[in-house]
């Protein structure tokens, strides 16, 4: 898995390219101009197999006046938000909120603590996120469903009524 990342801390935008996690390249620039923002390119490969990749040159276009992005509608914090509808029978959307990009794991446990479902495993950048969770194939009662990202771990209680 090959992974491009941005951020930004005042004036200096930092890059960095990662291979399977491992950081292998990182550099960063500075700039006066106030639009300038940080991003993510996600791409991957997947093989069963030995691959060797050599890039002579990678040209990525990178658009450095973001429009759509509000910066006072990013959230500030992590959090967890409360399923809705809960009840519900069968489905339902489960909303979070991450204060920065972040490795993320959101899992849904039984009453006795089992892991029932890993809804999302991934990185995810920062923002607003829903997932939606059908309880079809489970039996009606009381489930959890815990948050984890960068350090940050919620969990909250829904109930699935059938």
């Amino acid at each position: 898995m090959l992974r491009f990342a941005t951020t930004m801390f005042g004036n200096t935008i930092t890059m960095t390219f990662y291979v399977n996690n491992t950081l292998h390249l990182t550099g960063s620039f500075n700039s006066g101009d106030t639009r300038l923002h940080s991003g993510h390119v996600f791409f991957g490969v997947e093989v069963w197999d030995t691959v060797n990749m050599a890039f002579s040159e990678i040209s990525m276009v990178y658009n450095k006046y973001v429009t759509d992005i509000d910066d006072e509608n990013l959230p500030v914090d992590f959090s967890l938000l409360q399923n809705f509808p809960n009840p519900f029978n069968p489905s339902t959307v489960i909303e979070y909120e991450l204060a920065k990009g972040s490795d993320v794991k959101l899992e849904v446990f039984d009453i006795l603590g089992r892991k029932c479902f890993t809804l999302v495993e991934q990185y995810q950048p920062v923002g607003k996120h829903r997932v939606s969770f059908d309880g079809l194939e489970l039996a009606g009662g009381v489930y959890f469903y815990r948050l984890t990202a960068d350090g940050f771990v919620q969990s909250r209680k829904m109930v699935l009524l059938k």
